[in-house]
């Protein structure tokens, strides 16, 4: 568990090194955020076209810099933006280490924020994927952080309601 009351500008996240990656988790990955352009899972396609394979998709390096801070976060934090910037091409057989640091900490709406700007580094020591995640960390003695954003039931009161449509007149 970790909590805002004990987090710094300057602290590290990571390495976390994820790989080496297959074929298979691409397309497996691709299928699941159905990301169906044939660069990402149709070998041939992308030989036609004069690339040495299929690339590994963007939301997957994505989920692996997400996934660093969730982990360092703990089970209690909230992730309220993500965003990134992909800078290179990496094909199957790249291993990635994940790395980052605290570059913001402050409090809003009762809430401990922080900032992390986090890097993507392939086996060749290339830097493909630069982001920014603000994480939502519990603050001691004040509760669990989802309880927080627990949406009004109003708002959803539209998806149990009788959903028959009267007869136009």
């Amino acid at each position: 568990m970790r909590y805002f009351d004990d987090v710094a500008v300057g602290d590290q996240l990571g390495p976390r090194t994820t790989g080496p990656v297959t074929t298979s988790h691409i397309v497996r990955f691709s299928t699941s955020v159905e990301t169906f352009y044939p660069l990402h899972h149709d070998a041939d396609w992308v030989r036609e076209r004069g690339m040495p394979g299929i690339l590994i998709a963007g939301p997957f390096k994505h989920a692996l810099l997400v996934s660093l801070v969730t982990e360092w976060s703990g089970p209690e934090a909230f992730v309220r933006e993500a965003d990134c910037s992909h800078r290179g091409i990496d094909y199957p057989g790249s291993t990635f280490t994940a790395t980052g640091v605290v570059t913001r900490v402050w409090e809003a709406e009762g809430l401990g924020h922080v900032e992390c700007e986090i890097d993507l580094t392939n086996d060749k020591g290339e830097r493909t994927c630069h982001g920014r995640v603000v994480t939502v960390l519990p603050r001691r003695g004040h509760g669990h952080v989802l309880k927080i954003f627990e949406p009004d039931p109003e708002l959803y009161e539209w998806a149990f309601a009788d959903d028959t449509v009267p007869a136009q007149r």
